[in-house]
């Protein structure tokens, strides 16, 4: 009966990817941030298994490499820092839809990866809501912006997101995307109405618009792959 019972357990789904999982840890160790521990790492990912069961049903292949492009970016996928999204695809050859995996770094991984590269003095996003005080204009000395968020009750509906980036000799870089604008970059998403863009529609239409703005910045080959 035990015999029977512990073969059972081992051949699990959950068994049988944790085994997977750690064949992959001298892959993992290899391409990890030195302030992030394997383990740490390892149970950041088993935590979004656990929480999220399409996880486990999705293509094995894809979801590995979404774990190495993670690590590779010292961004455990914790749902801030970064997120495991899962979207659906067809398989050209057998015409069938199947669950795959894409690694998705989010606007707080974003901006830790920023302050550690040290290129840039500040970077900051925000949401403005059609109750909020917002002045926006451009002169012969470049963009300006005036932001007072309204703190007295509802702040209505989402009116636009803008970033602001401060460089190193001083110089302001400003981007603003209107609500149509972000909404445009989330119909040609794989995951537009799954994972974080469902869940945490401000994270994302902020993260979109600090994408755009960083076409302009400069940034080492990693921040730049990042943001793309």
């Amino acid at each position: 009966m035990t015999t029977a019972v512990a073969t059972k357990q081992d051949q699990s789904p959950q068994v049988v990817l944790r085994g997977q999982f750690d064949a992959m840890d001298s892959e993992i160790e290899k391409v990890l941030p030195d302030h992030v521990s394997l383990d740490k790492f390892k149970r950041v990912v088993q935590t979004a298994i656990t929480r999220d069961p399409d996880l486990m049903e999705a293509d094995r292949r894809s979801l590995f490499a979404a774990c190495l492009d993670a690590a590779t970016d010292g961004l455990p996928p914790d749902g801030r820092d970064a997120a495991l999204v899962v979207f659906k695809t067809k398989d050209k050859k057998t015409q069938t839809w199947v669950k795959k995996v894409q690694y998705m770094p989010m606007i707080s991984g974003i901006y830790k990866k920023v302050r550690n590269a040290g290129e840039i003095s500040t970077l900051s996003s925000h949401v403005v809501y059609t109750s909020d005080d917002f002045n926006y204009w451009i002169d012969e000395e470049g963009p300006h912006l005036k932001h007072a968020p309204y703190l007295e009750g509802d702040r209505g509906q989402v009116l636009l997101v803008y970033a602001v980036c401060k460089l190193k000799d001083g110089s302001v870089e400003i981007e603003t995307m209107t609500t149509a604008e972000v909404e445009q970059v989330r119909q040609v998403s794989r995951a537009k109405d799954s994972g974080p863009w469902a869940t945490w529609w401000g994270e994302m239409a902020r993260k979109t618009v600090v994408r755009r703005l960083s076409k302009r910045l400069p940034m080492s080959s990693d921040l730049d792959r990042l943001m793309r």
